[in-house]
């Protein structure tokens, strides 16, 4: 069904009246293909190699400075020091992400026995949702807690698809690998499998 809304904003009538009347102009969500390549920044220093998992996303490596796809390795922010890092990696690039970008900022588990780390990572949530909600233009911002890279490679993987159009301004966190084999095919993951879902208290199930 067409989004009547969407389209009466996308006339120069509509653009004219909504931004008069303060009303939203929302942007049209690629559900197809992202459109443009990845780029890969570091904030700390870390240990994490990101670079297969990413590889395998099938997105390219960025080479016209127009991301579709920014992922920042902040898993090795410890302190304050560290977190100015995070905002001079994205500040330059931020907005020149496509529409319908993908940005994820992956960060590292809060260390009970280091409050600078803790806080320091706890701050990149503030940090991700904030930038969620100021980017605009359909692009999406979430923050992935992580122990390694290939457990989070099924995570990476869908944040930086299409399918993840409407998730935005979320905390993930993955845990160690479980040992289970890799789909046959990742668009497919669930298939051959049953998905139990539950939590009708809250009208889902």
């Amino acid at each position: 069904m067409a989004d009547r809304y969407l389209s009466f904003t996308g006339t120069a009538p509509g653009r004219f009246l909504t931004r008069r009347l303060g009303l939203p102009q929302p942007a049209a969500l690629r559900r197809d293909a992202l459109d443009g390549g990845l780029l890969h920044l570091t904030a700390g220093k870390t240990d994490l190699d990101l670079a297969p998992v990413l590889a395998r996303t099938g997105l390219p490596r960025d080479e016209d400075g127009r991301p579709a796809a920014v992922v920042l390795d902040a898993t090795g922010v410890r302190d304050v020091d560290a977190l100015a890092e995070v905002h001079a990696a994205l500040h330059p690039v931020v907005r020149s992400v496509a529409a319908s970008g993908r940005v994820v900022v992956l960060g590292a588990p809060l260390d009970p026995a280091d409050h600078h780390q803790a806080a320091a990572q706890q701050a990149l949530e503030g940090f991700t949702r904030s930038l969620g909600k100021e980017i605009g233009r359909g692009r999406t911002v979430n923050l992935v807690r992580l122990t390694g890279a290939a457990p989070a490679e099924s995570t990476l993987r869908f944040l930086l698809s299409p399918a993840s159009a409407y998730v935005s301004g979320q905390l993930i966190e993955v845990g160690a690998a479980g040992g289970g084999a890799d789909p046959d095919d990742w668009a497919l993951p669930l298939a051959g499998r049953t998905a139990l879902v539950t939590g009708a208290a809250r009208g889902i199930g």
